[in-house]
């Protein structure tokens, strides 16, 4: 699993308050492996792209249909983004068949639950493959059954997957805001 912090990168130009339902990060410069996935045929149209976008599919934390996301993303300028709706692939098929549509490159994946001994929070997962895909899907499904898994538990189900840090929702944000550098490095040493 490749790791990408979330938040805007420096030196992009574009900002994400234009589209509804965006919660923070902005990939810019030549396309990545997610944004490719499957639909390597679609021309880029801007090399940027919202990474983090939630639907009303995501419920009490965006309101947001998929059709007025993708609009957004079209007038934003964006050539991809990415549907990453709170432990849901819920909008998914919607999302990829307007992004289709739109002739721009739709990119899958969840703002998907963790847990960790010091606090409770979240990690953004993208599809870059078919094996994400599914894996994706499988860490979903046990997830609601059996609770949100810890790290360790992760451990050989996330290939074909890219990781975000969640933000300011994240286990990172809630292990440095409760002052444990130490451990959030650790953290982040486990997701490389």
């Amino acid at each position: 699993m490749r790791h990408v912090g979330s938040g805007q990168l420096p030196g992009s130009r574009h900002r994400l308050s234009k589209l509804p339902g965006s919660v923070g990060s902005v990939w810019r410069g030549r396309a990545s492996c997610a944004t490719v996935w499957a639909s390597r045929s679609l021309p880029i149209m801007d090399p940027a792209a919202a990474l983090h976008i939630r639907s009303h599919y995501s419920l009490l934390r965006a309101a947001w249909s998929v059709p007025c996301i993708v609009e957004a993303v079209g007038d934003a300028g964006f050539g991809a983004a990415a549907l990453t709706d709170w432990a849901s692939l819920a909008g998914a098929v919607e999302f990829w068949t307007l992004m289709r549509k739109a002739g721009r490159h739709p990119v899958l994946g969840c703002e998907f639950p963790v847990q960790h001994p010091s606090c409770a929070g979240s990690m953004v997962l993208l599809v870059e493959n078919d094996i994400g895909y599914t894996n994706l899907c499988r860490m979903l499904t046990q997830a609601a059954t059996a609770g949100p898994p810890r790290l360790a538990g992760l451990a050989g189900k996330v290939d074909g997957l890219i990781a975000m840090t969640g933000g300011k929702d994240g286990v990172l944000h809630g292990l440095m805001e409760s002052g444990k550098p130490a451990e959030a490095s650790r953290w982040m040493v486990a997701l490389a």
